[in-house]
């Protein structure tokens, strides 16, 4: 049986994994788990935990940017073994692949089990690499996917040991969305995401240039950090379009910010699960996504719940979007559709349900 579980992320701030684990700690322990979390940087952005959580980091004299890579690798990897003999977990749960890896080399010989995750389409940088993680993926106990179509770009030893199970979403959304004014007039486009070549927020600027000339008052506001601020702040600015197009700082707060947003558009070249989809969904906005490996499909459906767009086809992205501001009777329902969806298939608790039960049958 399982009774103490030890999560293990680089940090906690920002990104849809950490989003993930902050949810899944708080129903587990609520549910009567002992959990223990290791996130080796502590910031102030970091996502809220449960205070029940028992907390670990690499210490206050840890800093990614001092000594060398080798020697910052084997500082984590001690620390992890100090943290597994301390906190003694029945399961290890590591998330991103360079945390499944260095959690592989900690725990060596012994007898805890290490639940892997997949958490983003597996994309590597060189061969030697990717035969490196799916020789780890082989050997820890078990591999935790999101979605189905994750399964195919692994062996078949691997596939006999994982299972598949969907990202929690946090309550908050979903209690939202059960509030929301289903006959708004759609004007305020909203996205949320990394500022990253992952995210192709460029396309999502070409289209709602083409919006805004047959729809002026529509606006577009992008929420997130990352490496292409700049150039994307720039691109607007080149283009004139500062009125109907902001770069805005990430939130913390999405909850507040879907609640007054009537549009969200995921525009990505691919993702694992795509929480921001998720969570837009169950705050009851009608959503428009990309049909990038993985996820959304499997989200939205064939035009059930949202509708798909090819990727990198800036025209059919617009028209998408005219499509929805035009029917907003036809967005709501695409809306509502979403909101039962996530409401009756992804909720904490049944997330959380789910896992114990997959990770004890396997073990």
């Amino acid at each position: 049986m399982i009774h103490k579980i030890l999560f293990v992320s680089r940090f906690m701030k920002g990104g849809g994994a950490e989003r993930v684990i902050s949810v899944l700690t708080g129903e587990l322990v609520e549910q009567g788990y002992g959990i223990g979390l290791m996130s080796y940087v502590v910031t102030d952005e970091d996502y809220d935990i449960d205070k029940r959580v028992k907390k670990y980091s690499m210490g206050d004299t840890y800093s990614e940017n001092s000594g060398n890579a080798i020697s910052r690798t084997l500082y984590r990897i001690n620390r992890l073994k100090q943290v597994i003999s301390e906190y003694k977990p029945d399961i290890i749960i590591p998330f991103l692949e360079p945390i499944v890896r260095e959690v592989y080399v900690a725990v060596g010989n012994g007898n805890i089990p290490i639940v892997a995750t997949v958490r983003n389409l597996p994309v590597y940088n060189s061969i030697f690499q990717k035969k490196l993680y799916h020789y780890i993926y082989e050997h820890c106990s078990m591999v935790f996917f999101q979605t189905k179509s994750q399964q195919r770009y692994f062996s078949q030893k691997v596939v006999e040991r994982s299972f598949v199970l969907p990202n929690p979403v946090d309550i908050r959304f979903v209690n939202s969305g059960e509030k929301r004014n289903k006959s708004k007039k759609i004007i305020n486009i909203v996205t949320a995401g990394r500022l990253s070549e992952q995210k192709n927020h460029k396309i999502l600027l070409d289209a709602m240039m083409l919006v805004h000339k047959s729809h002026p008052e529509c606006y577009l506001k992008i929420y997130g950090e990352g490496n292409k601020r700049t150039e994307l702040e720039s691109y607007v600015s080149e283009r004139h379009a500062n009125s109907f197009i902001q770069i805005m700082q990430r939130s913390n707060n999405l909850v507040d910010v879907y609640k007054n947003s009537d549009l969200f558009v995921l525009s990505s070249n691919y993702e694992g699960m795509p929480n921001a989809l998720m969570e837009a969904m169950a705050s009851g906005i009608p959503c428009i996504s990309t049909d990038c490996p993985t996820g959304p499909k499997e989200l939205l459906g064939k035009n059930i719940r949202g509708l798909l767009v090819s990727m990198n086809d800036v025209v059919s992205l617009s028209e998408a979007i005219i499509r929805m501001v035009e029917n907003p009777e036809r967005a709501y329902q695409y809306a509502l559709c979403a909101h039962n969806y996530i409401k009756g298939n992804f909720t904490p608790e049944k997330i959380a349900v789910q896992l114990i039960k997959c990770c004890e049958n396997m073990i």
